[in-house]
């Protein structure tokens, strides 16, 4: 009778085991049932970081999806931006902090392609950069909080890329 007590012990210890794993699978590696997202697909409230497909020598510039899942690459004018480079890359496969638009608390720094004016909409420009100049094919990427040089930077309150109608 002892027996049998200590093998449902056992067993229902190790069942408790198994379930904290399948809730925890991604802190600790336990076993991932078919409902877990695999680790690339996990959702995100802070900044992620990708490599970068090309050399980022300028910090605060637009970034865009990369060649691949985990890439970014530099932001065109008519490029959909995902977020803002937080610093520089010396080198093609870098990693790189990327500050996604659209789900910050906090406002971005930017890098402008022309003079920007507080409270301008900005839009996605060459290079990386925001303009103040809707073209045909931009997003819009939010609004300057404070003036901007070009080539400077620029405080922004980030939105969600949007295309510009123009």
């Amino acid at each position: 009778m002892i027996t049998l007590y200590i093998l449902l012990s056992v067993l229902f210890v190790a069942l408790l085991g198994i379930g904290y794993r399948s809730r925890h699978a991604f802190c600790d590696g336990g076993l991932v049932f078919s409902n877990n997202a695999p680790r690339a697909m996990a959702t995100h409230r802070n900044p992620v970081t990708r490599a970068v497909d090309a050399v980022v020598a300028t910090r605060f510039l637009l970034a865009k999806s990369g060649a691949t899942a985990m890439s970014s690459a530099i932001c065109g004018a008519s490029d959909r931006p995902i977020g803002v480079y937080d610093d520089v890359a010396a080198a093609i496969g870098d990693i790189i902090t990327l500050r996604l638009l659209g789900i910050n608390a906090e406002t971005l720094l930017m890098v402008p392609s022309v003079n920007v004016s507080a409270g301008d909409p900005l839009y996605t420009a060459a290079n990386g950069k925001v303009t103040n100049i809707s073209t045909t094919g931009a997003y819009v990427v939010g609004f300057a909080l404070t003036d901007g040089i070009t080539d400077g930077i620029v405080e922004v309150d980030p939105r969600p890329s949007v295309a510009a109608v123009s």
